[in-house]
């Protein structure tokens, strides 16, 4: 069989969630590359035991800072032989049909380097990480119709307000390997930053394409990750933009970079940020997150009733409800 995506999972430690990862995400239609960085060897004692001929496990030095996770991540794309790309992290879970979906139509457009379709929020019952449960979280899906057909600047303006990462889109490969080379090349020091600088660098390659249909499953209530262990306050890590000094300065250099990078002046770009952040905490957009929790309280008793509890391969299989939920 011609595969034609490799799902790139990064590791560092979190060894707890990898043995339910692969009993739900392994499908002989995709390869995979497995790029760990952890700091023990229990990953890669999982992987010794699950051995598969289309995942390519490599065991890398460990992720001690940003830059060696950088150069982790180029590595590892330097060994997919596949013609797209999907990043995934091993707490979330995979719907085929949408990737399937993603891959059509990059195939069948040469216009679009990047799928973008639905992700959907799952949490995780407490007890046996092998064998979880799941329910279904509902809440406002991101709708990403207002981006396609746009590049560079003006894609920019749209995409980053209001915010949406691009973490987990369908890249094509050589597209994705030069936008973490930018990544590399910018030298940002925050990890919450790259995101975002990813994010701007793919409107910068190409444009994206929406599919409205799910396609990754996303755990709300995992016990750890990147998030958590670089969280050293109690509020979202973007409230540093108030105050600390040096977050402003990466900041500012990930505005030069960009604003390098589409030859423009970096005023239009510093202009797009204030206008992020300050959309991260408007007051109507509390108001809309407060009635959606509220009613994505009473979808979710109403769906736990219906589905109290479902294993990996059933959360998946009535994955599809997702999109009539918002």
């Amino acid at each position: 069989m011609n595969k034609k995506l490799t799902l790139l999972l990064c590791l560092k430690d979190r060894s707890e969630y990898t043995q339910s990862w692969i009993s739900n995400n392994i499908y002989e239609d995709f390869e995979y590359i497995i790029a760990d960085g952890s700091n023990n060897d229990k990953n890669l004692q999982i992987f010794k035991e699950n051995s598969f001929t289309n995942i390519n496990y490599i065991q890398f030095p460990f992720d001690k800072d940003i830059k060696t996770y950088i150069s982790k991540v180029i590595s590892a794309i330097n060994n997919v032989k596949t013609p797209y790309i999907m990043r995934v992290d091993n707490d979330d879970i995979i719907v085929k049909d949408g990737l399937e979906a993603c891959i059509k139509k990059l195939e069948n457009d040469s216009h679009y380097d990047i799928a973008q379709a639905n992700m959907r929020g799952i949490n995780m019952k407490k007890g046996d990480y092998n064998n979880p449960k799941y329910s279904l979280v509902p809440g406002i899906k991101e709708n990403f119709t207002d981006l396609v057909g746009y590049t560079g600047l003006e894609a920019i303006k749209r995409g980053l307000n209001p915010y949406r990462q691009l973490w987990y889109a369908v890249y094509r490969t050589n597209t994705y390997r030069n936008i973490w080379l930018d990544i590399q090349e910018s030298k940002i020091n925050n990890i919450f930053l790259i995101e975002i600088l990813q994010a701007q660098c793919a409107y910068i390659y190409s444009k994206i394409y929406y599919i409205d249909k799910t396609y990754y499953l996303r755990l709300n209530n995992p016990v750890s990750s990147t998030t958590l262990d670089n969280q050293t306050h109690d509020y979202p890590n973007w409230h540093n933009i108030f105050f600390d000094q040096e977050y402003r300065d990466e900041v500012k250099k990930m505005g030069h970079y960009v604003s390098n990078k589409l030859n423009c002046d970096e005023r239009l770009i510093f202009d797009i940020y204030r206008k992020m952040y300050a959309g991260m905490d408007r007051k109507q957009i509390r108001i809309r997150k407060q009635i959606t929790l509220g009613l994505s309280l009473l979808l979710s008793k109403l769906l736990i009733f219906i589905f109290p509890s479902l294993n990996g391969k059933k959360i998946k299989s009535i994955s599809a409800l997702f999109n009539y939920l918002s």
